[in-house]
Formats: structure tokens, sequence, C-alpha cells
């Protein structure tokens, strides 16, 4: 069913973004000779349109057809449409019932706007589309020139911030570093994983935190620092057990993430080692980073610091990474590693995370970063230090 929808004034930011974006989007299609790109990610529909719902992990399939002419066109269940009709800039949208087939209204929708002989773009690295989703894709659309890979189309546009998508990440920022450099005063001498994200959780809500969503807050106790996005548990530390702690506010989907190491009383020695080292090498990366360097130079720079601290044997992890929009995850397009060559440009934001580890202690500092004209500038302001729980 079609429903033509009103446009509202529930979003955060102004239709003219909105237009913009779409614009640029049209653009990468047609520097790669696309001509329909179907849009599946959460992340993407609310680049594109102010999507914010965490629906998409109940439906079968949604997408938003793209094309260079005409409104986009959402394609999504019924109990959605809601969702997209009053908080969304779209203004088309066809919805189906829970005992319709989706893949065939996309189809049949696809037919209509004209797929002869036409290059379709379908993300191919995302799990919002299923081998089982491609396989019905791919059998419907015949007549198509080619089926190509779309992954990148949008999320390319992304890289690049507005003004008042740093403003959101700022925002967000402010509640990261109120909320860590306050969370060893609130916990008791030796806490559970559990009681350590009550109070994190607890602080970021009171501060005006969307749900932080995903994997937000990260909390590793003693051995299980190590272990890499560890899930908080009924684990209570013991004297002088390290703690993994990361976690971000959420202002409008926008997160400003960052890492801390706490410790049960005072820390091992190792533990500090590790943290003087990441220490040092997040902030070379900071006084180092200018616009027109690629990812790869900036990884460059944080494995020689961690090399001139002595610590680059406890090194297994990137740089870091992009951020903006955050449903499951934060992260935001392309990782700062060696081989990754985008050239790095004014308003991208990074997450420096010069993470230590021997797999059995985890130690990081980390910052947010925003690249500017003349270099790079930190966003979030917490000590960099082990923050020691008395």
């Amino acid at each position: 069913m079609k429903e033509a929808v009103e446009t509202v004034n529930k979003l955060p930011f102004t239709l003219e973004e909105y237009e913009n974006r779409l614009n640029a989007v049209r653009e990468n299609m047609a520097r790669q000779s696309i001509d329909i790109l179907l849009v599946n990610d959460p992340v993407e529909l609310n680049y594109i349109l102010g999507y914010r719902s965490f629906g998409y992990d109940a439906l079968p399939w949604q997408c938003l057809i793209i094309t260079h002419t005409g409104n986009p066109i959402v394609i999504t269940r019924k109990l959605q449409s809601a969702a997209y009709k009053n908080q969304t800039c779209v203004k088309e949208i066809l919805f189906y019932g829970d005992n319709d087939d989706p893949l065939k209204l996309t189809t049949d929708t696809l037919r209509k706007l004209g797929t002869s002989q036409k290059i379709v773009a379908i993300p191919f690295n995302t799990k919002y589309i299923t081998p089982y989703h491609m396989s019905c894709l791919e059998k419907e659309l015949y007549d198509v020139a080619n089926i190509v890979d779309g992954t990148n189309v949008i999320s390319e546009c992304r890289l690049i911030k507005s003004k008042q998508e740093i403003k959101y990440i700022e925002e967000a920022a402010h509640m990261t570093n109120v909320v860590m450099s306050n969370v060893t005063k609130k916990l008791q001498k030796l806490p559970s994983e559990k009681e350590i994200a009550t109070v994190v959780i607890h602080d970021l809500l009171k501060m005006g935190s969307e749900h932080p969503g995903g994997l937000n807050p990260l909390i590793g106790i003693g051995e299980r620092s190590a272990y890499g996005h560890p899930t908080f548990e009924d684990h209570r530390a013991k004297p002088q057990d390290v703690i993994f702690l990361e976690f971000s506010g959420c202002v409008n989907r926008y997160f400003s993430p960052v890492m801390r190491t706490l410790s049960a009383g005072e820390p091992t020695d190792l533990a500090k080692r590790l943290e003087e080292g990441s220490k040092y090498a997040v902030n070379k990366v900071i006084e180092n980073t200018y616009p027109g360097m690629t990812a790869e130079q900036v990884a460059e720079v944080c494995n020689k610091a961690l090399a001139e601290a002595g610590v680059i044997e406890y090194s297994h992890v990137r740089t870091g990474y992009s951020v903006g929009i955050g449903f499951t995850s934060w992260r935001d397009g392309i990782s700062i590693k060696e081989g990754e060559k985008t050239v790095l440009k004014e308003n991208m934001v990074f997450h420096i995370l010069p993470y230590l580890t021997d797999f059995k202690t985890g130690v990081a500092v980390s910052e947010m970063i925003v690249v500017e004209a003349n270099g790079a500038r930190k966003i979030t302001d917490i000590p960099q230090e082990i923050l020691v729980i008395e």
C-alpha cells in the first residue's frame, strides 16, 4: 500500500541538510554509474531520512530505494510506517502487512521504476541483507544490466560531518566526559561490572543521553579487560584489578565514545606501563594529524609512538576508526590502519584508541578528535590516567 506523507518538523537537521545529503549520494551514484540504490542499514536510513527506530531488528525486510530523480521510496513493515511518517522526511512509503511478501513488494516497485538494463547497487557488506534476500532479488531482477556493490555509496558521504553533526558529537562528548570523570567517585572499592554499568547508564541518562544502543557500555574486570568487547556481568573486582571501561553519550543517535582504565586500588606496574604507552601514543596522534594525510599515515604515527614508548609488542588492533551515527555500533565507515588509503579531510571525526594488552590485562587511553584546517582537535576531555577507585 502506498501512502503520501506530509513533512513534519521533528527532525534533528534542517530539510535543506537532508536534501544536500541526498544530492551528494546521487552524485556518488552518478560517479559509479549506478542507476538505482537500495539502502537497508538503519544508520544510512537515519542519515538520509532521519530514521531513528530500533524496529529494524524486528523486521523481515525494509529498504529505501533511491534513483536519480523523484522521491526516494521507503518499503517497510506497516507497524513501522508511523515512525517514518512522524520522524523522517520521507515523502513516499510503501508498507506491507505481516502476511505479505516484502521482497515481492520491493521487486514489483523496482520494475515500476524501470530496471531493464539498469545498474542496481545493493550493499553486499551488511548484516541487513541476507543470502536469502540476495537470492530473491537476483532471481527477480533478471532484466538488469548488473547488480553491483553499493556498500560504500552513502558511507563515503557520511565521513565529512556538517557543523550540526559535529555539534551533536560534541554534546555527546560532554556527557561522556562528565560521567567518566566522576565514575570512580560513585563506586565502592571492589565493584562488580554490573554495579559500574548501573552508575554509567544512570548518569548518562540523567544528563539527557538517548538510549545508548549496541555495545554501550563495555566493561571488563581483571583478565576480562583483555577479552575485547566484554559484556558486563557479575564479575567483581579484586585488589589491583584493572577495569576496562568504554562508553558514550548519545545525542540524536550521534556518539562520542572513550576508553579509560580503572583500577581497584593501586594499579600494577604493568598497568601503569601500558597506560603511559597508550597515553603517549594517543597524544602523538593528536599532535601529528592533519588534513591531507591518509588514514594509513596516521596509523604509522601511532605505531612509531608505541615503539618509542617500548610497548609496540602489546598492540594488536587498529589505531582507530571514524565515528558518527549509531544504533548497534558507533563506528562510521573507515579504520585507521595499515593499507587504508582514505585521505583525511576537514570535519572528519575519529576515535583514536591505542589499546594495549598481553591478553591478561587490557589498558587504553582513547580520545575523540575532529580534523580541522590546521590539525586535529580533541573533543573528549577526561584525565589521561588510570582512574583509581579508592
